[in-house]
């Protein structure tokens, strides 16, 4: 198990020779500095989805419709600032703003393990989708009626009635739905990757070995607006943080997260919308 350790070490190091950017020259985060960064974007989160959300709901605004706008809004902004606080570090660094965004190769090496450690993640993950249900009902949640069907683990779109999925509008062959979810879900992705993991994780160097299990439960954190899937997210969350922190690159979480959120996710909305 040492070996196995060390080997994984020496693999990391190397990869992180490949990269110009040093973590630990970066400026450091405090605990106040770490915490303050994730609690404005999940106090702006929570406002956008359960205070506006809420309000174009009541104006009968389709949920499917409602909720990637709003989304899409917060996370353009959320993703510029990230794009923002990146390029002016690479410019206090004197580094490109690529290796500032931590993207650069790895070896085929890197990449296989960084793929077995998602399968085993994906394992684990699947077999907390019943405990997330559990815990649902143990704590009485209610999942608010303005969120998305796909943000409801009691509803299983195969399963499901059209009505269950989007109340009082049919989304059979409207390809606006595809396009404003394919908009969200690529937003989504490239705001956690740059903000979470290319910006915040290497500023939490000084918390050593663990930083990425820290980094991981502050992006669980993040979600607080959708608290009901909370062991999921933080699940997938310690899969993603490590995987950066392992290969030093962006590249293999943000393939990862494209495949498991985007692709997936576009092809059973398509399946929906053209049954």
């Amino acid at each position: 198990m040492q070996r196995l350790k060390n080997k994984i070490n020496e693999l990391s190091a190397s990869a992180a020779m490949n990269n110009s950017f040093e973590w630990k020259s970066t400026k450091q985060l405090s605990l106040i500095g770490l915490l303050a960064s994730v609690f404005i974007p999940s106090f702006l989160a929570f406002l956008s989805f359960h205070f506006v959300l809420p309000i174009l709901h009541e104006r009968d605004v389709p949920t499917l419709i409602g909720w990637p706008l709003v989304a899409s809004i917060g996370l353009l902004i959320f993703s510029l600032y990230a794009i923002f606080r990146l390029y002016f570090e690479s410019k206090e660094l004197n580094i490109s703003l690529l290796d500032r965004m931590c993207i650069h190769r790895i070896s085929i090496r890197i990449w296989l393990i960084c793929f077995a450690i998602l399968v085993i993640g994906l394992v684990a993950i699947a077999g907390l989708q019943e405990l997330n249900k559990f815990l649902i009902q143990f704590f009485n949640f209610k999942i608010p009626i303005y969120m998305p069907f796909f943000l409801d683990p009691n509803i299983d779109s195969r399963f499901a009635s059209m009505q269950e999925i989007s109340p009082g509008y049919n989304i059979q062959g409207n390809s606006m739905i595809l396009l404003l979810m394919a908009v969200t879900l690529l937003l989504n992705i490239i705001t956690e990757e740059l903000y979470f993991r290319a910006w915040l994780l290497p500023k939490m160097e000084r918390y050593g070995k663990l930083s990425w299990v820290f980094n991981a439960f502050l992006f669980a954190l993040y979600h607080t607006f959708q608290i009901w899937l909370l062991p999921i997210i933080l699940a997938a969350s310690l899969v993603f943080a490590y995987i950066f922190y392992f290969s030093k690159s962006i590249w293999p979480s943000l393939v990862f997260h494209l495949i498991m959120n985007f692709l997936i996710s576009m092809i059973g909305i398509t399946s929906l919308v053209f049954p």
